[in-house]
């Protein structure tokens, strides 16, 4: 282990930085628990922000940008944390590109959410609903706190179809077959044969934005007309742009390569033939349009 990563056991109540600080370090919570809290004011009291444990993290975007702290955090259940300085945890996050995307997006999705004032319960489950009074519902969590509130939305997600494909799950899990096109998942595909598959907007969106990247894009419908669930605008750019290649009437039915995708095989109006195959670059597969469900 580097020195600039120490293995501390912190007592309970104890403070790892404060509001105010210049500085700080990064910890990664072992056994212990800890609490980031927004000190209490002349007018408001103390507030809870966000509490985590075991297997989580605790830093703010802050320690990249050289800003001040803004919130308390203070250990709650004692255990062991690794405490990481920030010259070093930049180090790290230069030298591993995919840990550092990870974190940083999720040190910006914080930051949104504490600038609403979000208070945020992880790792926990929500386990009941008290809603014995009906303008008060209860949320009742799994370490057994009791979140009182005017209203409760239920986000449980969204759930992609997969496509019956023959070994589909395994060139997903290689990160060959991606579902959605944001700003994490476009890096690392700039210049790489790519196709989408899907005739709605998303699906056109996908396109534009892979092509602006410099792919090759090769976009996979099974309607006659791209007009059919994508808005004329946004299929006019895309008949426009150089990049994209349209197949109407057709439908993807194989996927080639070994440990990586290689090619894809499409119908079109009942013939079967390769449409696409990467060279120098694995393929990659972006499946889009009206394919997600709740």
């Amino acid at each position: 282990m580097d020195n600039e990563w120490r293995v501390s056991a912190p007592d309970r109540g104890s403070t790892r930085y404060a509001a105010g600080d210049s500085s700080y370090d990064f910890f990664l919570l072992r056994t212990a628990t800890a609490e980031a809290v927004r000190d209490a004011t002349a007018l408001e009291p103390e507030r809870l922000i966000y509490r985590r444990g075991p297997g989580e993290f605790l830093g703010e975007l802050s320690l990249l940008t050289g800003q001040l702290v803004f919130l308390t955090v203070r250990v709650v259940t004692a255990g062991t944390v690794v405490r990481i300085s920030a010259p070093e945890l930049r180090r790290v996050l230069a030298e591993q590109v995919d840990i550092a995307d990870v974190l940083i997006e999720t040190f910006r999705a914080r930051r949104e959410l504490m600038q609403f004032g979000v208070q945020i319960y992880a790792p926990c489950a929500v386990v009941g609903l008290d809603v014995s009074d009906e303008l008060r519902p209860v949320v009742e969590l799994e370490d057994g706190t009791r979140i009182e509130t005017s209203a409760v939305v239920a986000a449980t997600g969204a759930r992609y179809r997969r496509l019956d494909i023959a070994r589909w799950a395994e060139f997903e899990q290689s990160g060959c077959i991606r579902y959605a096109a944001t700003e994490l998942d476009l890096r690392g595909y700039e210049s790489q044969p790519v196709a989408v598959v899907g005739g709605a907007n998303s699906a056109g969106q996908a396109a534009l934005s892979l092509a602006a990247r410099g792919c090759t894009v090769h976009l996979v419908v099974r309607s006659a007309d791209l007009e059919a669930k994508m808005s004329a605008y946004l299929a006019g750019r895309i008949y426009a742009h150089p990049q994209i290649h349209v197949h109407t009437r057709s439908t993807l039915r194989d996927l080639q390569g070994d440990d990586t995708l290689a090619a894809i095989v499409v119908t079109s109006e009942g013939q079967r033939f390769p449409c696409l195959r990467g060279r120098r670059h694995p393929l990659r597969l972006h499946q889009a349009g009206g394919d997600r469900r709740r």
